[in-house]
């Protein structure tokens, strides 16, 4: 091949490449129009929480902590929202004294029953009390903003969040195990097991987690959830 013609392919190679992050880039920011930025509801709860630096968690691959349980307090990680550039949120903080759902996925775009469940009853949770439910999974953010665009959660109580380095899943003892056949055939390496997780003030009131001690997908989906938060409230 002449070096000329050889320039010239990598020339449009590298074109193609940068147009494409363009637009992807575009796409995470654009879902910034019609959805709130989560950094207005910030809040101190005056509540100590374990920094991650000082449990040695090493992100994809390091140290894990013990799975969180019904008591623990919420671990001290930063999620990411929106792309380009992403703002960190300190998880901790950002739910503050409010009552949220934490729901864990495979990943942006992995098919789950979990997403439309929480989107389908956002009305009765909000009735509950529940002022949030946050979705994440180990991607980037701008993966789950063009996700959460695609599934439409304007309207809803449902936002989607981003653990890039999978600090949160780690500290939570919510990493996927590495070696899982199915998940090694479609490169799920690092993510996060699928879960659902009741917080109130920063505290862990209730968490189910898929395929641990019997518990099947409909423990984490929303209507389990509504009344699991009823019976804890009649306590």
């Amino acid at each position: 091949m002449p070096q000329s013609s050889f320039y010239a392919l990598r020339h449009m190679w590298l074109f193609f490449t940068a147009s494409v992050l363009l637009v992807i880039a575009k796409g995470a920011n654009s879902y910034t129009n019609v959805i709130r930025s989560p950094i207005s509801s910030l809040k101190n709860d005056g509540i100590v929480h374990r920094h991650p630096l000082s449990l040695a968690a090493s992100p994809l691959g390091g140290s894990v902590t013990s799975p969180v349980q019904a008591g623990d307090k919420l671990p001290w990680a930063v999620l990411h929202w929106g792309f380009n550039p992403p703002q960190f949120i300190d998880l901790p903080l950002y739910c503050g004294t409010r009552s949220v759902i934490i729901v864990g996925i495979t990943g942006a775009f992995v098919d789950n029953d979990q997403v439309p469940s929480f989107i389908e009853h956002s009305d009765d949770l909000k009735q509950l009390g529940v002022d949030e439910v946050i979705v994440y999974a180990v991607n980037d953010g701008a993966v789950m903003g063009v996700y959460q665009k695609e599934v439409d959660t304007r309207g809803t109580i449902v936002s989607f969040f981003a653990d890039p380095d999978g600090q949160f899943t780690d500290l939570c003892g919510m990493r996927r195990d590495e070696k899982d056949e199915v998940d090694m055939k479609f490169g799920l390496i690092g993510r996060c097991k699928t879960f659902a997780a009741y917080v109130e003030g920063c505290i862990v009131r209730h968490v189910a987690v898929v395929g641990e001690g019997g518990v099947g997908e409909d423990s984490t989906l929303a209507p389990s959830l509504i009344k699991t938060i009823r019976a804890i409230r009649k306590q």
